[in-house]
């Protein structure tokens, strides 16, 4: 019978994990350093692929700004100030939403956030309000604004959404609190998805569906 005995990872392991101790605990020499070292451990299955993917997008977050994530202008789902509440409530119903810019006169002026849930205690009620009487305060950030920073004030203020503003001040987008989350951790299935659930539906006459978290 061989004394022979199988090869160990164990010393692979061992000087792979003083490695990540020595950065940790001495000076790190940059970040590209450190990407290396954990590209390792996810190599030899000290780190599953999820993890790695987490703690890369953590280190690139704090780097970004707004403008790299945020929805572009043109791409923005709104509402004008002047529209009929009647005619808004089949288009919120259509799109799911759950927040809608209210705009004066053309998307480069954004007044206001129009909320689903207030709208839809319009349709209930029967009440004679106009966009203006429901719409919310609007949150604008620049677009120079680094992400790190702006999910701290959508915490602290319980804020879902801002508008992004340019140097000139015109609105250049808008950018949400999941849209900043996905940069840490990958896509959310959330309203902006073709195939998720409607935050709002329509069940018969005068009778909605709307999930709690709106």
């Amino acid at each position: 019978m061989s004394d022979d005995k199988p090869p160990s990872s164990q010393p692979l392991q061992k000087s792979l994990l003083d490695r990540i101790g020595h950065f940790l605990t001495g000076e790190p020499q940059d970040q590209a350093d450190l990407l290396e070292i954990l590209q390792e451990a996810h190599d030899k299955h000290l780190l599953d692929a999820e993890s790695l993917s987490m703690i890369q997008g953590i280190l690139k977050f704090s780097e970004m700004r707004v403008r790299d994530i945020m929805i572009p202008r043109v791409q923005m789902h709104v509402i004008p100030k002047d529209a009929e509440l009647d005619t808004i409530v089949p288009l919120i119903l259509e799109l799911g939403h759950s927040r809608f810019p209210v705009i004066e006169e053309d998307r480069s002026k954004v007044i206001g956030i129009l909320l689903a849930k207030d709208l839809l205690l319009y349709a209930l009620e029967n009440k004679q309000q106009t966009v203006a009487d429901l719409m919310r305060p609007v949150s604008v950030v620049p677009e120079s604004k680094r992400l790190n920073v702006l999910l701290t004030e959508f915490r602290t203020k319980r804020n879902h959404m801002a508008i992004v503003v340019d140097e000139y001040g015109m609105t250049a987008g808008l950018v949400t609190i999941e849209d900043v989350l996905e940069e840490i951790v990958g896509e959310i299935v959330d309203e902006h998805d073709a195939q998720e659930e409607q935050y709002i539906q329509k069940q018969g006459d005068n009778k909605f569906t709307l999930k709690a978290l709106t």
